[in-house]
This record gives C-alpha cells, sequence and structure tokens, in this order.
C-alpha cells in the first residue's frame, strides 16, 4: 500500500510538526499546551511523549521500527492531536512560524551560495587574462543572436510550482518591491536641496551607501545573493566613458549602483517614482528618441562629457549595444561614445545559466516580456552574476580618427571576454522580427 511504502516520510513530517510545536510553546506558561490537549503539564513529557503514548523514548523506537509509524498514522487519536496542535495557537502565530521558515529557507540559500562562492573563486563565464585584445571572436548569423534558448522545461515548471504553493515568491517580490522602492528614495535623498556629491560630500556618501545596502537587499528578492566582480573600476581621474553590454534591466542597476553612481542617458518624461531627483543627482543626459534635435543635443553632451579633464566631472555609463541581447552574442555598437576617441573603461556583465537566461529579448525571439522575466527571476534558487572590470583603453591612431573602427573593436574585445559572438544586429532586426511575428503583444520587443 501507497501508506505503508511511504510511512518513514509521513512519520517524519508528524515529528517535525511536533518538534515546530515546541518551538512555538517556549516562552509560554508552563502546561499551556498541555491544557488544550486536555493533559497537565507535569503528567508527561510533552507533546512528544503525548504522540507516542507517554513513552519519553518512543520516537526512537517507532523510527526503527516501520510497522510502529503505521500504526500511530493509523490510530484514530492522531486526527484529535492534529486538531489540538492547531487549535492551541492563534493565527496569528501560526502566520509569524510560516514566515520565519521562509526567512530561514531564503537565508540558507544566501549562506549556502556565498560559502560555496568563497570556495570555487573562479568565474563561471568571463575569460580572464589580456587574450581578449587580439583574439576574433566568432561572428554569428542573425538567427542565433535573435533567438532564446531557455524556454519553459520541466524543472522549470517544478521551481514554479514550489515557489508558488508555498508563497516564497509572494515574499521575494515584497522584498523586491519595498528595498528597491528604498533605494530609489535614498537615492532622491542624496539630492534633496539641490545637494549633490560635490559640495555636500559626507551627505552624498551617507545616503549613496544607504541606497547601495538596500539594493543589495532588493537584489536578494530575484535570487542575487552575492556580486562576482573581477578587476578594478576606473576613478573619475582616469576616464570618464564606462561602457558596458546589455542583457537586461538588472545589470544596468548593478553597474550604477557598482560604479558610484555615474551620469546615463535616459528618455526624456521617465515617470518612475523617485527617478526623476536621480537623474538629476547623477547629472543624466535626457534625449527624445523620437526628435532628431534632442538627438543632436544628447550626442553633443555626450561628446562634451568624455573630453571634461575636471577630474571632479562625473563619469559617463553607455550602453552602445542600443537595446538588450541575448548572451550568446553582443549586438552591433553605437559609436556615439567612441566618437570623441577619448580612452574609456570597458565592463564586461556575464549571467551565468544552465536552465533560465535572464536576457530580455522579448516573446518575438521565443523569450519573456517584462513581467515573465521578473517571475522566473523570481522562481530561481539562486541567479548569478559576473562582473569584469578591464584595464582602461586607449584607443589608437586609427581609432581615433574612425569611430566605426573603434566600435567594432571594442565589441570584439567584449565579446572575447564574454566567451560570446558578435553579430550585426540592431534594436531595428526586433522591430522588423515583431511585425513579421505571429505574437501580436506589443511588449514582446527588448527595450531601446
Amino acid at each position: 500500500m501507497l501508506l505503508e511504502r511511504h510511512s518513514h516520510l509521513l512519520g517524519g513530517i508528524i515529528t517535525m510538526l511536533l518538534l515546530v510545536s515546541r518551538i512555538l510553546d517556549y516562552g509560554r506558561p508552563k502546561g499551556y499546551a498541555a491544557k488544550c490537549m486536555n493533559t497537565t503539564a507535569a503528567g508527561g513529557a510533552g507533546w512528544m511523549d503525548d504522540a507516542f503514548g507517554g513513552d519519553s523514548q518512543g520516537a526512537h523506537k517507532v523510527e526503527s521500527h516501520p510497522d510502529g509509524w503505521l500504526s500511530t498514522l493509523r490510530s484514530p487519536q492522531l486526527a484529535r492531536r492534529a486538531i489540538c496542535f492547531l487549535s492551541s495557537y492563534t493565527w496569528g502565530e501560526l502566520f509569524l512560524t510560516y514566515l520565519i521558515l521562509q526567512l530561514i529557507f531564503l537565508n540558507l540559500l544566501l549562506l549556502v551560495e556565498n560559502i560555496r562562492d568563497l570556495i570555487f573563486r573562479a568565474p563561471r563565464v568571463l575569460k580572464l587574462g589580456n587574450s581578449y585584445l587580439t583574439a576574433k571572436p566568432t561572428r554569428v548569423d542573425r538567427k542565433t543572436a535573435l533567438s532564446y534558448d531557455t524556454p519553459w522545461c520541466l524543472y522549470e515548471r517544478l521551481k514554479m510550482v514550489f515557489f508558488v504553493f508555498t508563497g516564497l515568491i509572494v515574499l521575494r517580490l515584497l522584498i523586491l518591491v519595498v528595498f528597491a522602492t528604498t533605494s530609489l528614495a535614498m537615492m532622491s535623498v542624496c539630492g534633496l536641496g539641490g545637494r549633490n556629491r560635490y559640495d555636500n560630500p559626507v551627505w552624498f556618501r551617507v545616503f549613496s551607501t544607504l541606497a547601495y545596502t538596500a539594493f543589495c537587499i532588493a537584489s536578494t528578492g530575484v535570487g542575487f545573493y552575492n556580486f562576482k566582480v573581477f578587476g578594478r573600476f576606473a576613478s573619475r581621474e582616469e576616464c570618464k566613458v564606462l561602457i558596458g553590454n546589455h542583457s537586461c534591466i538588472y545589470e544596468v542597476c548593478l553597474l550604477f549602483a557598482l560604479t558610484d553612481y555615474p551620469a546615463f542617458v535616459t528618455r526624456k518624461g521617465n515617470k518612475l517614482p523617485f527617478f526623476t531627483s536621480v537623474e538629476r543627482v547623477s547629472e543624466a543626459i535626457q534625449v527624445d528618441r523620437e526628435a532628431v534635435e534632442s538627438r543632436r543635443r544628447a550626442a553633443e553632451a555626450l561628446r562634451a562629457r568624455a573630453k571634461n579633464k575636471n577630474p571632479n566631472a562625473p563619469q559617463l555609463i553607455v550602453f552602445p549595444e542600443g537595446t538588450t541581447a541575448n548572451q550568446r552574442a553582443l549586438f552591433m555598437f553605437r559609436k556615439g561614445a567612441m566618437e570623441p576617441g577619448e580612452p574609456l573603461q570597458m565592463i564586461c556583465v556575464s549571467f551565468p545559466y544552465k536552465y533560465f537566461n535572464p536576457c530580455w529579448n522579448g516573446r518575438c525571439c521565443g523569450g519573456n516580456n517584462f513581467f515573465e522575466l521578473l517571475f522566473r527571476l523570481c522562481i530561481q534558487f539562486v541567479n548569478r552574476v559576473e562582473v569584469r572590470a578591464l584595464p582602461v583603453y586607449t584607443p589608437t591612431e586609427e581609432e581615433r580618427n574612425d569611430p566605426t573602427i573603434y566600435a567594432n573593436h571594442c565589441q570584439e574585445m567584449m565579446a572575447n571576454v564574454l566567451r560570446c559572438g558578435i553579430s550585426n544586429c540592431t534594436y531595428a532586426d526586433y522591430v522588423a522580427l515583431q511585425k513579421g511575428s505571429q505574437d501580436p503583444l506589443s511588449e514582446g520587443v527588448a527595450p531601446s
């Protein structure tokens, strides 16, 4: 019978329930639970004795005899004991215990992942060393660059069931929303009353540190328990322009936090909470993608930032692909960040994966829209990210004179570090693919 086959498992569950009851009883008046069980506080050894017929060694005896577990499970008194177990605690106490167990589980994941990374320090994907300077990456076709390689599988569906039915996904989303909002609020406070990092360095350092701490906690809500960083981020004195590859929204936030909140290019009219204040504090460049004049002014501002020799002037971070890619190939680099011909630092970000690629390339490529991506991030036991900050690269004379050559070389060097291919795809390919797709959902297009 099924009951006999799983008697050890069911018996173990009962033992765990009894142990949980002991934890809940801690700190209560002596005999509280015993009264609910219609027993006396001094007459027995508690829940464990009562469940096993008053024998303080009963659990050990029954554990060694499968039939003992079976007889316990078949006992008509077991249902009454279970009802009494539940009725002796309030809903608030049961919910608090449930929440504590969830937090313990998530903290165990954090602990195990960080111990693992302390032991295995080498990157899973990123290539170390200097071979990236001269090696030639593979050029991939359009089909590969516009594909998605980890659709839903049985393992992913089982994880979804686990996280949904245990309620862990709700807790993770709550952590993400609360602490991401807190992080934005702290960055907003950095610029409160017109303050800035130059005139109010202590104020900025305190609240930017609080913002970074809140961001780290928010990251645990989507399963990122640590950041593996290789190399050193350049200071404002060394170079003004930082460039990075772009796979999803997360690495934008991560690099913004890790590189001490540089300026960035953003679309005009962004209405996210606190975002206007963050733009002001970081001295972001706003652009209206639909207006030619706005794009021209943004390009001029970028050029002026890159050529600014003031050591206190802010750095600018740019994602030259102009959209998100699938980690299998880098899209063509736009040449805007290279047109000034100034030194820059390349920062490579990789998300090692096996069953779930966290890139955001849209449904038109067989991938995920924003909410699907967020959902799948939250149902992973662990998500991993690796960052390598390359040494500041000074362009050759040929690259100074031809920004296209400069951009192509940067694309090749970063692809070598990321162990991926290169392609000539751009955001326009996403749009063309969407128009020819059978899927009419507009949110399926990756962001520009």
